[in-house]
């Protein structure tokens, strides 16, 4: 049966993001590589890209941890969600030495953890044993789940790079990480609950995903200012990396804007005097008598800014510029 049409979307992108596949949906190279690895695409991801950055060991040892259920038993898995807890309790039982900690573990399933992340390095030639900075880890998995990257918003609280919102438990020390990386959510609701996450840097995030931070300028009224605003910003999905406030160049934008800020405020911010009203009055007089002559009414001002009031904007950025106009000008060149 063909899946529904918008996990299969959600599917298509992923891949694409991780490049198995192209653009038209094909599958790529690297798409191969990582059919080749028997892993599931995202976890494939982290050994193939892993590896060639010389973190094959780190690699192979996230890729069995994530394949197999949580080795912490519930509930007190859900108390801490720190994959590096996980990871050392892993690199314990690999030297041999008792596993210490507070939270109730499945020996067997960190056996089992140890022999496949093992079983990964063997068949496909991978150099190292468990002896890696666990704080790192958060960087591959954002190789692997670029989608889940989380800003913290306060109080748990993370937005997503994909746009969703996650929490964490607030007294969780991952809850205090400016970003963070969700390997395991419950997908569902409003807010997704996070099952396990690592801690990630902004500059791991920039030095890893670069090609997946965009650069984009906006600019609009700023209601406040009473002025034409322009904003860069480097996004990596819905995440804002970095805004700075800039000075606004394309003149066809702040056009834009300035028309935006009208439309938003009203005619009453132009600077209208006594004899500007008046001929205003005339002029709706006479479109009154003779439907040729322009409607000036404030309802049709409004809707046709584009048109009469637009070509005498350009250079103008504030309200305070506005006041330049000569409205009796502008309006007598609507005959």
């Amino acid at each position: 049966d063909m899946p529904p049409r918008g996990a299969y979307a959600q599917a298509q992108s992923l891949l694409q993001q991780l490049g198995a596949l192209d653009d038209r949906g094909k599958i790529t190279a690297y798409g191969r590589q990582l059919v080749a690895t028997g892993l599931q695409p995202r976890l494939a991801h982290i050994l193939v890209k892993g590896t060639a950055m010389g973190r094959g060991a780190e690699a192979s040892c996230l890729a069995a941890l994530l394949s197999n259920k949580d080795i912490i038993r519930l509930p007190a898995a859900n108390e801490d969600a720190d994959i590096r807890l996980r990871l050392a309790i892993i690199q314990q039982a690999s030297a041999g030495k008792p596993l210490a900690g507070d939270y109730p573990v499945d020996k067997w399933r960190v056996q089992q953890v140890c022999h496949e992340a093992a079983h990964i390095r063997s068949t496909l030639g991978i150099q190292g044993n468990f002896s890696f900075d666990i704080n790192k880890c958060g960087s591959l998995l954002a190789l692997a789940y670029p989608d889940r990257i989380g800003q913290n918003k306060g109080q748990g609280r993370f937005l997503l790079s994909n746009g969703r919102r996650a929490f964490i438990g607030e007294s969780q020390l991952l809850a205090k990480e400016p970003f963070i990386v969700a390997a395991d959510l419950a997908d569902s609701g409003v807010e997704s609950r996070i099952f396990l996450a690592a801690p990630v840097t902004e500059a791991e995030l920039r030095q890893n995903l670069a090609e997946q931070i965009e650069e984009t300028e906006e600019v609009s009224w700023d209601k406040q200012l009473q002025a034409v605003r322009a904003i860069r910003y480097q996004r990596l999905g819905a995440l804002v990396l970095k805004e700075e406030v800039i000075v606004p160049e394309d003149p066809e934008k702040v056009l834009s804007a300035m028309l935006q800020g009208i439309r938003s405020e009203g005619l009453g911010l132009l600077p209208w005097t006594k004899s500007s009203r008046l001929l205003q009055d005339r002029m709706a007089f006479m479109h009154e008598l003779d439907p040729t002559w322009p409607d000036v009414s404030e309802a049709n001002l409004l809707a046709t800014l584009d048109s009469w009031l637009a070509p005498h904007l350009y250079g103008i950025r504030n309200a305070q510029q506005l006041q330049q106009l000569s409205l009796d000008k502008i309006l007598l060149a609507m005959l």
